[in-house]
């Protein structure tokens, strides 16, 4: 029986008004275990949109994990490390674990999803098998938005019209890992 990606439709849940990250330096924290993260490291900007997304967790999971990345971008970069089409925690699209959630919050442009569904043959193990990905039917996040998203939604980073400071602040409920 095949896997259909994109069936759970990316949702956007709250917009938050917009902060100044000017002072906060280019860094990255990923996939950090909630319950270890340091938040000594993480700029007073980014607590507020946490007390935020931390109303949207349904604390189901074994796991939470933390993502914290700033980017100094200029005009033509990607806004993330990954420019192409993408699912997120495992490569596998038949992984056999529940959906995992993630929270995503980014400033600037936000992650453009594909709504059209894609079935994917239970034979496939790594997404990167099915590029390149075609699809006329997307969701572009406005900036300063907690969306929600699953590990079958597929997106990708978007690509800046301007020099900035992207931020991109996640939170994935997981029993993948």
């Amino acid at each position: 029986m095949p896997v259909i990606l994109n069936r759970i439709q990316p949702q956007t849940l709250q917009s938050i008004p917009t902060k100044d990250w000017s002072d906060v330096p280019a860094q990255m924290h990923k996939y950090k275990k909630f319950k270890e993260q340091n938040w000594l490291d993480i700029p007073h900007q980014a607590a507020h949109v946490l007390d935020e997304m931390f109303k949207y967790l349904t604390l189901q999971y074994k796991n939470i994990y933390f993502d914290f990345k700033v980017y100094d971008l200029k005009e033509g970069d990607c806004g993330c490390a990954l420019p192409e089409w993408h699912i997120d925690v495992t490569p596998d699209p038949n992984h056999s674990t529940k959906e995992c959630r993630h929270l995503i919050y980014t400033t600037e442009i936000g992650t453009e999803f594909l709504l059209d569904e894609i079935v994917v043959d239970r034979h496939v193990r790594n997404f990167r098998e099915l590029l390149p990905i075609k699809g006329n039917n997307t969701l572009q996040v406005p900036p300063d938005t907690i969306s929600l998203y699953h590990r079958s939604n597929v997106h990708r980073a978007p690509i800046m019209v301007k020099d900035c400071k992207r931020v991109m602040i996640r939170l994935t409920e997981t029993d993948v890992f």
